[in-house]
C-alpha cells in the first residue's frame, strides 16, 4: 500500500532495519519514493528472502488480496524468526460499514480486489495452520492475529 503502516514502525522503532514488500505499481512506487520508505518489488507467495530473515512479519491488510493466501502465509511463516502479526477485514461487518457508507453497492459492499473473506473464528483457525496464535484482537473492522513460529519439536 501507500506505506502508512512502514511509517509508523519506523517512526516508533527508529533504529530498526525494515522492509516493505509490494507489487510493482508505479503509482505506489512514488510515493514510497517521496516518503523515503524502503520497499522492495516483490509478490508475497514467493518472497526473495533466505528463512527465518526477520523478527518480525507483519501483513497488514495483506492477505484477502492473495489469490493463494495458504501460499503466502507458508512463505511468512518461512522468512519469520519468531512473530507476525497479520490482519484482514472482518466479514461481514466489512461489507455491512461499506453498504452502510453507500460504497460498492453492486458488489453487495465487497471492496474490490478483496478476493478472499474470513470471520474472526476462520482467520484464526487459518493463521494456526502456520503458527501458534498468541492472541486475537477485533477492532472493528478488523481481525489482527500475533502468532508465533513454531519451534521445531
Amino acid at each position: 500500500g501507500e506505506g502508512e503502516v512502514l511509517t509508523r514502525v519506523m517512526r516508533r522503532f527508529p533504529t530498526a532495519s525494515v522492509r516493505g514488500i509490494d507489487l510493482e505499481d508505479e503509482r505506489l512506487a512514488a510515493i514510497w519514493r517521496d516518503r523515503n520508505l524502503p520497499v522492495d518489488v516483490g509478490d508475497a507467495t514467493s518472497l526473495d528472502f533466505p528463512d527465518r530473515s526477520f523478527d518480525l512479519v507483519l501483513a497488514i491488510e495483506v492477505l484477502e488480496h492473495i489469490p493463494n493466501p495458504e501460499r503466502a502465509l507458508r512463505e511468512i511463516a518461512r522468512v519469520a524468526k519468531s512473530d507476525v502479526v497479520v490482519s484482514v477485514p472482518r466479514e461481514p461487518i466489512w461489507r455491512i460499514g461499506n453498504l452502510a457508507r453507500g460504497r460498492y453497492i453492486t458488489a453487495m459492499g465487497n471492496t474490490p480486489g478483496h478476493i478472499n473473506h474470513w470471520g474472526s473464528n476462520s482467520f484464526r483457525r487459518f493463521v494456526r495452520t502456520e503458527f501458534d496464535v498468541v492472541s486475537v484482537r477485533t477492532p472493528l473492522p478488523w481481525t489482527m492475529v500475533h502468532g508465533a513460529v513454531r519451534q521445531p519439536s
